[in-house]
């Protein structure tokens, strides 16, 4: 029997040979997030068998949408599960409240005033968990920031 250690072990030194295909990263956060077949993922997800192991199987490719939908009920992130890299260890690549802003140089944003923009920040992230439960793709969540920002008195 296979325990869910296992497969993370299986994984992760796959990772470090830098191995993985998208539709196995797939796999592995099912597995990760301890669904144990991929029925199970898609009756979760609430969508059919035939698509979601399609998807897992690399029958069929799944696209950015898809992949946000599957990275918020596995708990991973969508830029894992597109590109690769290091498979997250807690499923977030959240920042806390205080420390969101400190990993990046907002002197050479197109926002004048940075704090309104943090304000617009804050703000879309909450409204992006409350409509989707999570993180979505990120050209639309920076569509949502600019919005906000501009009704907060931006530039016109």
């Amino acid at each position: 029997m296979i325990t869910i250690q296992t497969q993370l072990e299986k994984i992760r030194k796959l990772e470090k040979l830098g191995e993985m295909e998208k539709h196995e990263r797939l796999r592995a956060a099912r597995q990760k997030a301890g669904y144990r077949s991929a029925a199970a993922a898609a009756d979760a997800l609430g969508m059919s068998h035939s698509t979601y192991q399609a998807h897992e199987n690399s029958n069929r490719n799944f696209d950015a949408e898809d992949a946000a939908r599957y990275a918020r009920r596995f708990k991973v992130t969508t830029d894992w599960l597109l590109y690769g890299g290091e498979m997250p260890q807690d499923g977030s690549d959240e920042y806390s409240p205080d420390e969101q802003f400190d990993h990046v140089d907002l002197a050479d944003t197109p926002f004048d005033d940075i704090e309104r923009f943090k304000t617009a920040y804050r703000e879309a992230k909450r409204l992006e968990k409350a409509k989707i439960g999570g993180r979505g793709d990120r050209l639309s969540f920076a569509r949502l920031v600019w919005a906000i920002y501009d009704e907060l008195g931006g530039p016109s």
